[in-house]
């Protein structure tokens, strides 16, 4: 049973990815229009805001307004290790989306 239940699963999973790589893109391209926008997403892995700030060159109210709006969206979540931290649910290169 087991067996059978996993099986259903990995079927769900190929169609779920093949029909949500699209709109995943989509959302992404028209959301992170900037370098900017981009390297703040990139490096929004459980890094703090502050450090995100200093490596983009951006203010931290900046990134927390990113976040916020991204989260929204659903394309980050709340750090598993903090709860004040965000972590960007995408990998952009898996989508082809320059950091530039």
């Amino acid at each position: 049973m087991e067996e059978q239940i996993l099986e259903v699963l990995k079927q769900i999973e190929k169609w779920l990815k093949v029909t949500s790589i699209p709109k995943v893109k989509a959302i992404l391209e028209s959301t992170l229009t900037t370098p900017e926008e981009r390297k703040v997403y990139h490096y929004s892995d459980g890094r703090s805001q502050t450090e995100i700030s200093g490596l983009v060159k951006v203010s931290q109210p900046t990134v927390s307004n990113y976040w916020n709006k991204w989260a929204k969206l659903g394309i980050v979540q709340q750090s598993s290790g903090h709860k004040a931290r965000s972590e960007k649910s995408f990998l952009l290169e898996d989508f082809d989306i320059p950091l530039e």
